[in-house]
Formats: C-alpha cells, sequence, structure tokens
C-alpha cells in the first residue's frame, strides 16, 4: 500500500516537515491531507479528514509480534469498524508463524497453512467454527456443492447429484438400502452380491461363530480346535430353546477360570469366576459364584454362592449361600445360609441359618437358625434348632436345644435338653439336664425342670408314675420314721415372692428384662399356698437321723431348696401304720376288758341267783317258824 499512495500524493501534493520528524501533504487549512507520523502511534497514515486511518505497529516487548490495522471510524475505537493483519510467531508460548484477519471484531486465521473462520487453531485446510450457509450454485465444476430444491447436491463427471435423496429414476447411480435376505445382501435395481455362509472364523480358521446350514436347524454353532463346542438351538417343532456344550464331557462353564477346570471330570456345572478352578478330575459337581469350590477335586457336590466351599476339597455336600464353608473343611453334609458353616470342620452334619455352627466340628451335628451354635467347636450328636440356639456351647455331645436362645447358659456339658425360649441350665457345665418350657432354668446336673417362675399349674390327665422295681432295689430297710416324724412337721400357709425368686434365677439371662412378666409374676404372689418350710422338714429329720429324700438340698450357693411333697407319703403311711399298730393294741385291751366285764356280769348274775335263792330259803323258814 504504501508503495502505491506515496508517489500518487507527492504529484498532487507539496510536503513539509516539523520538529516532530512528521510528513504533512497538504495545507494544514485543507480538508483533505495525509499525515504520517513516528513511533509514536498516534497517526501512522491518516487521510479524508480522519475518515480512514492505517496503522502499522509492533510491540516493542515482543519483536516477533507485528500487525496491520486499517480503521474506518474517526473515534480512532479499535473495536468498531477496523480491518487487522495479525502476523505472531509466539502465539500459545509456540513459535510458529500465524495471521489473524479481523473486521469489525470478527476473527479469521491462518495458521500453520490451514484457514481457520471463528477458530484460532484450525487443524484442517478450512475449519469454520459456526455454520455454513450454502446458497444456489449453477458453476459445473466437479466438487461443487450447492443447495438447491430442498436438497444438497454435488457436481462430479457432468452430472449434479443429490447428496441426501435420489435425484433421478436410475437405480444404479446410488447406494438406496441393504436388505439381508437369506445368505446375500441385495442392492437397489436387483443387484445382489452374494455373501459366504454366516460364518466367523478366526486367523487360522479353527475358530468359528456359525449359524444354521438348513432351514429348520434355527441353531447358532460356536467351534473352538475344529470341534464344535456349544450349541444354541430351538427343538425342531417347538418353541423351545436348549444350549448344549458337545465335546466337553457334559461340562458347562461360565466364568471359570484356570488351567486344570474339568479336565478329566465329566457331569460338571461351573458358573462364576475361579469357580471349580483346580478340579482336575471330580465328577458330577454344580458349582455357582464367585470363588466357589476352588481347590474342589472330589464329586457330587452342590455349591452356591460366592465363595462358598473356597478350601474346601470334600465329596457329597451341598453349600448354599454366600461364604458358607468358606475356609472350613466339611464333608457329607448339607449347609445353607450366609457364613454358615464358615470355618467348621464336621462331617455328616447339617448346617441352616446365617452364620450357624461356623467353628462346629464334629459327626452328626445339626444346627438350624440365626447364629446357631456360634462358639461351638468341637462334639458329636448335637441338635441345635432356633435363633442363637446354643450359643454358648464350646464343647459337649448330645445336647438337644429347641427354641430361641435354648440352652444359652451352657458351655460344655453334654445329654442336656432344653426345649423352649431362653429354656436353659443355671451351671454351664450341666450335665443331663431337662429345662422345658419359656425361660424354664435347670438348677443343677442331673434335675428336670418344667415351667418358668409364672407357672401356676403343671398336671394332666394321669398320675406321674415313678419306677418302683424290687428287682432293682437293694439295702432294703424299715427305718421310717412315722408319728414322730409327722409330729414335727409344721404345716403352714404362705405367700410366694415369685418376682424375687424369678429374678434370682433369671440372673443371668441377658434377655430377663424384657422378657419379664410382671403381671403375672404379681397375679402369683396373690395365691395362698399350703406347705411346708424345706428347712424346718430337713431340721426335724436331722434331729431323728433321718435321711429324708423328700428335702431336696442345695447343689451349690446359686441353687434352692426344694421339697419332694410324694415323699411325705411314706413317713405318713408309717405314721398311720404306727397309728394302726397302736390301735390295735387298744381294741384288745377294750376286748379282753369285755370279756373280763361279761365274766364279771355272769359271776356277779349268779352271786345274785344263789342270794336270792338264800333269802327265798330264808323266807320260807321263817314263815314255818311265825306258824
Amino acid at each position: 500500500m504504501k508503495s502505491f499512495l506515496l508517489p500518487v500524493l507527492l504529484l498532487f501534493l507539496s510536503i513539509t516537515t516539523n520538529a516532530q520528524k512528521e510528513v504533512i501533504i497538504g495545507e494544514s487549512s485543507d480538508i483533505n491531507h495525509l499525515i504520517l507520523n513516528g513511533l509514536d502511534h498516534t497517526d501512522a497514515i491518516r487521510m479524508d479528514n480522519g475518515k480512514v486511518r492505517i496503522r502499522h505497529s509492533f510491540d516493542f516487548l515482543l519483536t516477533e509480534r507485528d500487525f496491520l490495522r486499517i480503521f474506518l471510524d474517526s473515534d480512532n475505537n479499535q473495536g468498531n469498524a477496523n480491518f487487522s493483519l495479525y502476523k505472531d510467531t509466539t502465539q500459545g508460548g509456540s513459535l510458529f508463524p500465524q495471521v489473524q484477519f479481523n473486521l469489525d471484531g470478527y476473527d479469521s486465521w491462518i495458521n500453520s497453512g490451514n484457514f481457520g473462520i471463528g477458530d484460532i487453531t484450525p487443524e484442517e485446510k478450512l475449519t469454520v467454527n459456526g455454520a455454513i450457509k450454502i446458497g444456489g450454485s449453477s458453476t459445473n465444476t466437479n466438487g461443487v456443492i450447492r443447495y438447491q430444491s430442498g436438497a444438497f447436491q454435488g457436481y462430479a463427471n457432468g452430472t449434479w447429484r443429490s447428496l441426501t435423496q435420489d435425484a433421478d429414476s436410475d437405480p444404479n447411480n446410488e447406494l438406496q438400502d441393504l436388505i439381508l435376505n437369506g445368505y446375500s445382501l441385495k442392492l437397489t435395481g436387483s443387484n445382489t452380491v452374494t455373501l459366504p455362509h454366516l460364518e466367523l472364523r478366526d486367523a487360522d480358521n479353527d475358530t468359528y461363530l456359525s449359524a444354521e446350514y438348513n432351514t429348520d436347524d434355527d441353531k447358532i454353532t460356536v467351534g473352538l480346535g475344529n470341534q464344535t463346542r456349544m450349541n444354541i438351538a430351538k427343538t425342531t417343532g417347538s418353541g423351545r430353546t436348549y444350549l448344549n456344550f458337545p465335546n466337553n464331557g457334559n461340562n458347562i462353564m461360565i466364568g471359570a477360570s484356570g488351567s486344570n477346570i474339568a479336565s478329566t471330570g465329566t457331569n460338571n456345572t461351573y458358573i462364576g469366576g475361579l469357580t471349580g478352578t483346580f478340579n482336575a478330575s471330580g465328577n458330577d459337581n454344580v458349582m455357582i459364584g464367585r470363588n466357589t469350590g476352588v481347590l474342589n477335586n472330589q464329586n457330587d457336590n452342590v455349591y452356591i454362592g460366592n465363595g462358598v466351599a473356597t478350601l474346601n476339597e470334600s465329596s457329597e455336600n451341598v453349600f448354599i449361600g454366600k461364604h458358607a464353608v468358606n475356609t472350613g473343611s466339611i464333608s457329607n453334609s448339607v449347609v445353607i445360609g450366609h457364613g454358615a458353616g464358615s470355618d467348621a470342620d464336621g462331617n455328616l452334619s447339617v448346617y441352616i441359618g446365617h452364620s450357624s455352627g461356623p467353628t462346629a466340628g464334629g459327626i452328626f451335628n445339626t444346627f438350624v437358625g440365626y447364629d446357631t451354635g456360634q462358639n461351638f467347636t468341637h462334639e458329636h450328636y448335637n441338635t441345635l434348632i432356633g435363633a442363637g440356639a446354643g450359643g454358648g456351647l464350646i464343647n459337649g455331645g448330645n445336647n438337644t436345644h429347641l427354641g430361641a436362645y435354648a440352652g444359652g447358659g451352657l458351655n460344655n456339658g453334654s445329654n442336656n435338653t432344653f426345649v423352649g425360649v431362653w429354656a436353659r441350665a443355671d451351671d454351664s457345665t450341666s450335665h443331663n439336664v431337662i429345662a422345658l418350657g419359656n425361660e424354664a432354668v435347670a438348677l443343677a446336673s442331673h434335675e428336670a425342670m418344667i415351667g418358668s417362675t409364672t407357672m401356676t399349674s403343671i398336671g394332666g390327665y394321669e398320675s406321674w408314675s415313678n419306677f418302683s422295681d424290687g428287682r432293682f432295689k437293694s439295702k432294703i430297710k424299715e427305718d421310717v420314721p412315722g408319728l414322730i416324724f409327722v409330729n414335727q412337721l409344721r404345716p403352714v400357709t404362705y405367700h410366694l415372692e415369685a418376682s424375687a425368686l424369678d429374678a434370682s434365677i433369671n440372673r443371668n439371662n441377658p434377655k430377663y428384662a424384657e422378657n419379664k412378666d410382671a403381671e403375672a409374676l404379681a397375679t402369683k404372689e396373690q395365691i395362698v399356698y399350703s406347705g411346708f418350710i424345706a428347712q424346718e422338714v430337713e431340721a426335724s429329720a436331722l434331729a431323728l437321723g433321718y435321711d429324708f429324700s423328700g428335702v431336696e438340698k442345695p447343689k451349690h450357693d446359686n441353687d434352692y431348696y426344694a421339697l419332694r411333697y410324694s415323699m411325705f407319703t411314706v413317713p405318713l403311711v408309717k405314721a398311720v401304720q404306727e397309728l394302726s399298730a397302736q390301735n390295735d393294741l387298744l381294741t384288745a385291751e377294750v376286748e379282753n376288758l369285755k370279756a373280763e366285764n361279761a365274766s364279771l356280769q355272769d359271776e356277779l348274775k349268779n352271786r345274785i341267783s344263789a342270794l336270792e335263792n338264800q333269802l327265798s330259803l330264808m323266807a320260807e323258814q321263817f314263815a314255818q317258824v311265825k306258824q
């Protein structure tokens, strides 16, 4: 521009300079004039009374940047009506040439040979950040694109072709649709491309996925190593679908991992990551779940759940539930429940319920219920049924715990029977006890307790029978005191302090406060009972040297006195016998007295008769004398 403007202007205008090194063309009074300024960037070229302004500038700090601006606005506002050319080799911190075109605030860029409209870093030869409007065109040049008649068209080889729809009736100049028909790819215009049978194969052609060959097969086949390994098919003539795994020993493996999976074993089903990893020869197993049966190499197991029987290497088991027999070793058993038998080593046993028998060993044990046998370690023939039943049992065999928390107080006892919620033994090492009923407590070994403190009646339609076979009795003595013992007994009436007794019996029951039946206890305390005081009965027997079995003495500090009232029958019978003997003596004495009395009466009668005879004789004699 400089080379063009200056020669022309010099022909018509006079040039003057001033102390500010300005070159002024024309007089200062002229309306049109041109001013070239120096390095203050104020006015590089100005003409037409300031209406047109051309400025060349560069950045003193960044010498790699310079630009040319043409302003079309007299107020010198760079944001309005200006055209700018930039050259920048430092844009973005990188050294590369860059040119910007700016017109009235809208930028275009040339960057590394790419032209960008509204994009400072164009990645293609032409990059537009925004929409492009294409109008009608009739320039018949290959590669021209136009929008006409409601469609985008491109010109190629003498023809305008629609880019969005069929532009003519010729079916051979564009692809209109694809139709999968049988084994062919059908194109519009009856042109066909014959495809091979629907089959995919790998590089060495020994692994494949294929669809049916015949129209009635309805089957998809997966082949590995040139052998069919899986078929998905519909049964001919029905709507049923089946999945089978030929050439695989009837084994099904989904998600299983490990080189030894069923290498020789047959009829196994493995579903889940790492399931049955090391089973090399086991048969007829079903294992479903991640990390299930990892080490198992045995037969006839059913494992269902994540982490089931991870380390177990036995056979004929049914384990169901996450982490069931997780690290344990159990055989010939049934285990059902999350964490059931998780670290157990029992055999021929049953574990059913969340965390039941987690460390239980032994044989023929049955654990049924949430947290049943929680601390049990090793013994045999135990049956624990109910949530928390046998929770404290560590060792001990032949125990039966039936009911929630039944036998909760037992640690190492054997041969015990607990039936009822919180039915238990007061002694943690009790043996051969029976506790029947809700919160029934057997107080010592070899005892049976029926019912709790609130019980007001225990009975039935028949009397209680005790074995009393003489063939099994020895050292028999007739030394039972009768009247002398009975006469020392003190029959009384009393009220039972049921609440205090119940609290004492259940002092070790953690559920006592919430299960206490205060109303029933209060009702029982109103009953007037007849009976004896056990300590008084004991004292009376001891005074006579009588070892009375009717008194049940405490067996430990936490036990209580009790009376077996049926035992009182024996001294009472003895007392009756003694009274009967005394009665017999008195009766004999009476009879003797009667006989003596009769004899005396007879003698008196005889004497009276003799006397009467004498008196009669004397009367006769007196009468004769009188005459």
